[in-house]
């Protein structure tokens, strides 16, 4: 009768071990997703652009998703959704602002070139495009 405890005990430590895998697999493609946002960013910001996050997960409370960003960093909790970018800068942000994967809007102060538009337009499909003035 001593087998069926030890496995019992084999299947309970082959359940964890294949549980505590999935875990890890899931942790690992969600630290690679906030790694390449956290780079587009810097870079965005760096070549004088700003960013606009959404308000997090929507199964954690607002108080939870402020702390988690003030401890990890808004990029791994947190979506970027709307990009400000510097429009005389836009050719070298382009290649970040493609890596972006929920970004929703690109937002300009005033765009002052229809080769803008055009350029946004054919290289990020589905995005809106919006501006507080268009010359």
């Amino acid at each position: 009768m001593p087998t069926k405890p030890l496995l019992r005990l084999n299947f309970t430590l082959l359940i964890s071990a294949a549980t505590l895998a999935v875990v890890a697999v899931l942790v690992v493609a969600w630290a690679r997703e906030a790694a390449i946002q956290h780079s587009s960013v810097t870079e965005i910001k760096r070549l004088g652009g700003s960013v606009y996050y959404d308000d997090g997960p929507w199964f954690l409370p607002g108080g939870v998703t402020v702390a988690l960003g003030e401890w990890l960093g808004d990029d791994y909790v947190r979506a970027v959704v709307v990009v400000c970018p510097d429009e005389n800068r836009l050719a070298d942000s382009m290649p970040q602002l493609k890596r972006l994967r929920h970004l929703r809007m690109v937002y300009f102060w005033a765009i002052t070139s229809g080769e803008t538009i055009d350029l946004i337009k054919a290289s990020l499909p589905g995005v809106e495009l919006s501006a507080k003035m268009m010359r």
